[in-house]
């Protein structure tokens, strides 16, 4: 039963207990009657509501969801989207929604081997795939030797597919440094970027911090 009117029917209760000229015909009616009035009126209406009140006042926004990194500038690098054990590496959405790797030192972290049309590591920028046709986040930022690489081509749908009959000369490992390979692979064409381009300033400032 509606709890306004329980305290309704409590209220008349005690109007008509305390108030006996307030009982049908004139006649004073005793607590008992009262009570089975009372019991009688909630078992016979045991769903009935009130009005529905007025809406209240909307309240204050909420925080913002998910954790930034920034710089010692306070310049925002991006949302952190993931963290590697320890902290050593966060993996950002900036804020041109691309994703990017991050260590504490402000450095990228290569991602990628990296192989190369000449064979000094110079010259058209690829990654290899094992074959054609393989989907890779449009959005995501390839590193290497703390060089950044995007997607040269993307699809409708945001996503770069793998291409057949890519020349290599050689290409970068991120223990060895630059060894030769010379054949053709399948791969993903990249394009050299900049920390700008993907949203992220020219300069990273240290420390890092993670802010709300």
């Amino acid at each position: 039963m509606n709890i306004s009117l329980k305290l309704l029917l409590a209220a008349v209760a005690g109007m008509i207990i305390s108030n006996p000229v307030l009982a049908a015909n004139g006649n004073s009616m005793s607590e008992t009657r009262v009570k089975q009035l009372i019991v009688s009126e909630i078992q016979t209406n045991p769903d009935a509501k009130g009005a529905t009140g007025a809406t209240g006042a909307t309240g204050p926004a909420g925080p913002a969801g998910g954790l930034t990194l920034t710089d010692a500038s306070s310049a925002s690098l991006g949302t952190i989207t993931q963290i590697t054990p320890f902290g050593a590496t966060y993996q950002l959405l900036t804020s041109t929604n691309h994703i990017v790797s991050l260590t504490l030192d402000g450095t990228f972290p290569d991602t990628e081997w990296i192989y190369y049309s000449n064979t000094d590591c110079t010259g058209s920028a690829n990654v290899k795939a094992d074959s054609v046709g393989l989907a890779y986040d449009g959005k995501a930022v390839i590193a290497s030797n703390n060089t950044l690489y995007t997607f040269t081509t993307t699809n409708t749908n945001g996503i770069s597919e793998s291409q057949a009959g890519i020349n290599s000369g050689s290409h970068w490992n991120n223990t060895f440094g630059c060894l030769l390979y010379s054949t053709i692979i399948n791969g993903w064409p990249l394009t050299e970027t900049s920390n700008t381009s993907i949203g992220l300033p020219a300069t990273i400032a240290l420390p890092l911090a993670i802010t709300r």
